[in-house]
């Protein structure tokens, strides 16, 4: 949280630079291009790339070739209709597209769907005009390094690649960044533009994304059964390079999940996080587990990016008893949950004293701290987060940055530092004490309830 919002800081600064640099020709020297882009979040290029011409087929029909573009700015932005963190940057994409496509910046899509059917609906979905090819087998991704989606290149007219994004953004926040980009090198005419020949993309801030593994604990579970799913994420280097999320596995229509668990190791500068998926066919059938999207944020990154894997196919079979014992189950549960609501609201019981109350949450922040003791992380959040959320005084930002931490312990194996963790036992620590009942408060209340109980039991006379 604290990194996003200096780097929205810096943009800011950078921004307003640009912008008072244009608006006045005695104003202060512009910031270098890269400087802004570094600003905004993309990642400069450290030397001149020509781009990668490629011709694919267009979703709209026919084929083309990216340097019939040249000449313009391009962003050349790669997606899917399978991805999470593309679906939320499309439509920003499109603004940027119908904003400034008349003042030389035109933004291009490339589609990494298998079926071109899937990328049309959803480009009919969000209203995208803006052109985008169809690169079914990845070659063209392949060329960029665009291993995980959605992944950007800024083109500039001369057929260069001055800067890369990995992650989801809003681009419509990049507009004055791209007006600098304009103002600096301004179109120009398409012979003049340097596309390269279809070679691999030399960029070195592109990393390798990690790959994964997919195993079913049963091939042929049983209807109304839970089964695993394993999903095993891998990658090398340093541990922090990524952020793993719990990955989207495809649901057809007669599968639920039940839960995700997440297991962490690290062996010999290789990383593994093992996901155990739990599934529940409902009913007998073949079912495509396909696709499974992993998600993770990159190193330096403010949003996370997808790579898809293909998925298993699961039969179930079996059928009769097993579907009847489990509803059967499910209507006993329903049932004795339906008692206990009901003597849970009886009526004349009484309230939860304040009293009771802070004892209670004492006993949480108790767990809490046995838990930091115990070096178990996990736990730890886990009990600082219930406490925090009962106690009702935990703000918006403050819940999605305790949420945010405990997800990266649980799915990323990334423990927050001694202080970190002291910092959030603390504060924890302060706002319940300031909840602490005043023993007075509590005789008098007594001393009232005495008193009411005297003056029924007189009136009954």
């Amino acid at each position: 949280m604290a990194e996003r919002q200096r780097r929205r800081g810096v943009l800011t600064a950078a921004i307003g630079a640009a912008l008072a640099w244009s608006a006045s020709a005695e104003a202060a020297p512009a910031p270098r291009l890269d400087e802004l882009f570094a600003a905004a979040g993309l990642r400069p290029a450290t030397a001149a790339a020509a781009a990668p011409d490629f011709t694919l087929p267009r979703l709209s029909g026919g084929e083309a070739k990216l340097s019939e573009l040249g000449g313009r700015w391009i962003v050349l932005t790669f997606w899917a209709a399978w991805c999470g963190p593309c679906r939320a940057e499309l439509p920003s994409l499109e603004e940027v597209h119908l904003a400034r496509r008349d003042a030389g910046i035109e933004v291009v899509g490339v589609a990494l769907d298998r079926d071109p059917a899937a990328a049309r609906g959803l480009a009919e979905e969000l209203g995208l005009t803006f052109p985008s090819f169809h690169d079914g087998e990845g070659r063209v991704a392949a060329l960029y390094g665009a291993g995980s989606i959605p992944t950007s290149y800024l083109i500039d007219p001369g057929g260069e690649v001055v800067a890369h994004a990995r992650g989801a953004r809003d681009w419509r926040r990049l507009l004055p960044v791209l007006d600098a980009a304009l103002e600096a090198r301004p179109p120009r005419p398409r012979a003049g533009a340097r596309f390269g020949p279809e070679e691999t993309l030399a960029l070195p801030a592109v990393t390798r994304p990690p790959a994964a593994e997919v195993e079913l604990t049963d091939g042929s579970p049983r209807p109304r059964r839970p089964f695993e799913l394993l999903i095993r994420l891998r990658w090398a280097g340093d541990f922090e390079e990524y952020l793993p999320h719990p990955p989207w596995v495809h649901l057809p229509e007669g599968v639920e999940q039940r839960g995700v668990t997440a297991e962490t190791s690290s062996r010999d500068g290789r990383h593994l996080v093992t996901y155990r998926v739990t599934l529940e066919a409902l009913e007998e059938g073949r079912f495509a587990l396909d696709p499974i999207e992993l998600r993770y944020t990159p190193a330096g990154a403010a949003e996370p990016v997808a790579a898809r894997i293909a998925g298993p196919t699961v039969e179930t079979v079996g059928r009769g008893w097993g579907r009847a014992a489990t509803l059967a189950g499910g209507a006993l549960a329903v049932g004795l949950l339906g008692l206990l609501a009901v003597r849970r609201r009886r009526p004349g019981r009484e309230a939860e004293s304040p009293e009771r109350r802070f004892e209670e949450l004492r006993r949480i922040y108790s767990e809490a701290r046995a838990a930091r003791l115990a070096g178990d992380a996990e736990g730890t959040l886990t009990r600082v987060a219930a406490l925090e959320e009962r106690m009702g005084k935990i703000g918006g930002e403050e819940r999605a940055e305790l949420e945010g931490r405990l997800e990266a312990v649980r799915f990323g194996g990334r423990v927050p530092s001694t202080v970190v963790m002291d910092q959030l036992l603390r504060r924890a620590e302060r706002r319940l004490e300031a909840l602490r009942p005043d023993p007075r408060a509590a005789r008098r209340r007594a001393l009232k309830l005495r008193r009411a109980a005297g003056d029924l039991g007189g009136g009954s006379k």
